[in-house]
């Protein structure tokens, strides 16, 4: 007997779901992101030091700069 299997993700991919973030929250967030955008180009630090120091990966690092919905 000869045994199919069928993946399905390779068929249908599940839609991606977005996390809602209140305006006020939003604001916040963007304030945040712009500071550590900031501090660190004042003191000539990089993504690629700050993600060293903070043990974040550079793209975690950069997506906290941009901020939510970027």
């Amino acid at each position: 007997m000869i045994r199919l299997s069928l993946d399905l993700s390779l068929i249908y991919r599940w839609p991606q779901r977005s996390a809602v973030v209140f305006p006020k929250v939003r604001r916040l967030l963007e304030q945040l992101g712009e500071n550590i955008k900031l501090a660190p180009k004042r003191r000539g630090y990089t993504q690629v030091l700050m993600s060293e120091r903070t043990r974040l990966s550079r793209l975690t690092i950069r997506k906290i700069e941009k901020g939510p919905g970027c």
